[in-house]
């Protein structure tokens, strides 16, 4: 059996929520299946929490593709990697 057909077996009956989280990333990216973008985009226009969190959803994506790389302050790299260092074989 193909495998995406495993992946995507949700879809043929209709997607849950749960689902339709799943497949947030690949809705965005334009890597769904056009039959299964369509039945996700049908979830979406009739569940309103679905719609709620795919909105905070594309808003956070689009936040963190605005923001410029941050400069983190030498003393913060400095303690990290010595903490690591000091801890790395504990259990």
């Amino acid at each position: 059996m193909n495998p995406l057909k495993l992946v995507f077996r949700p879809f043929m009956r209709g997607p849950s929520c749960e689902d339709v989280n799943r497949f947030l990333c690949e809705y965005m990216e334009g890597t769904l299946p056009e039959k299964t973008r369509a039945k996700f985009q049908a979830h979406l226009s009739n569940c309103s929490a679905c719609i709620s969190y795919f909105e905070q959803y594309k808003a956070t994506v689009e936040m963190v593709n605005e923001q410029k790389a941050i400069s983190i302050p030498d003393q913060l790299v400095e303690r990290t990697l010595d903490f690591l260092k000091a801890n790395i074989h504990r259990n």
